[in-house]
């Protein structure tokens, strides 16, 4: 039996686990990454969403997801990103 997800402090969206966003511009800075983390944590985000250069393309769970700190943001499938900010691809 699986365990269903937290919900948000809202009640509105489980709260994201994992969210995954591609480029839309293939010579995006990645200090990009920090500006949309930091415009996803607090929010309700969900898949086909853009958030500065990039779009939501999936999301866990599925659905619309409340984006917290403690998500794990996921780039393009490069180095997944930890919650502090910092990539773990060293």
């Amino acid at each position: 039996m699986t365990q269903a997800p937290p919900e948000s402090s809202r009640g509105q969206a489980p709260l994201a686990r994992e969210v995954t966003l591609r480029k839309l511009r293939s010579l995006a800075p990645p200090f990009h990454r920090h500006i949309a983390r930091s415009r996803l944590v607090g929010t309700i985000c969900q898949v086909g969403q853009r958030v500065v250069v990039y779009e939501i393309v999936r999301t866990d769970p599925p659905g619309p997801v409340e984006v917290t700190a403690e998500t794990l943001l996921h780039f393009d499938g490069a180095a997944r990103e930890t919650p502090d900010g910092t990539d773990d691809s060293h």
